[in-house]
């Protein structure tokens, strides 16, 4: 909380000595926007999605024994320091260009997954590719309701990801066993 308010703090700053000008493309930006994506750039976007998402394709063993403890997988033959320290990388490289293509789409990735999970179940090279397909389609689907839902008035698509990935990660957390 501490954290989410200096950094909110630090954001209305910029806000209030940034050029009105570009105010608008930044607040689309962070409220997550595909319509601010600049098409141009989409030759370099996919290659710096498809490099991370491939080698984290090859990950799908070693997630799926990381799941059983660090112990355990040691004694599978997963060095899980190794592991760890790759994953980390290859996904903050994935967030990272997802980020600042559109903008911080919020609950894609954490609400695709638990409910794919139920359908896919725990494999994680099934589970990850099917999280990318799924991701894809549900910010397709919150982007045409972003556009349509209060015609003419267009959202930006983070606000209703949010909203509807809050809910949907909610109802998830309480129907937990």
């Amino acid at each position: 909380i501490v954290a989410n308010l200096v950094f909110s703090s630090f954001v209305f700053f910029l806000f209030s000595i940034m050029d009105p000008d570009k105010m608008q493309i930044t607040l689309m930006w962070i409220m997550g926007d595909l319509l601010t994506l600049d098409v141009s750039l989409v030759p370099f976007y996919v290659p710096m999605f498809l490099v991370p998402a491939f080698f984290l394709f090859f990950f799908g063993r070693e997630l799926d024994v990381l799941s059983l403890g660090s112990e355990k997988a040691l004694y599978l033959g997963v060095n899980p320091p190794r592991a760890y320290k790759l994953l980390f990388l290859l996904t903050s490289l994935l967030t990272g260009f997802c980020v600042s293509a559109a903008g911080i789409i919020g609950f894609v990735g954490l609400v695709v997954p638990h409910l794919l999970r139920h359908v896919a179940g725990a494999g994680h090279t099934f589970l990850l590719v099917s999280s990318y397909l799924g991701g894809a389609f549900f910010l397709i689907v919150s982007d045409v309701f972003s556009r349509y839902l209060l015609y003419p008035v267009e959202l930006p698509v983070g606000v209703v990801t949010g909203i509807a990935g809050g809910f949907i990660l909610l109802i998830l957390l309480l129907r937990r066993p």
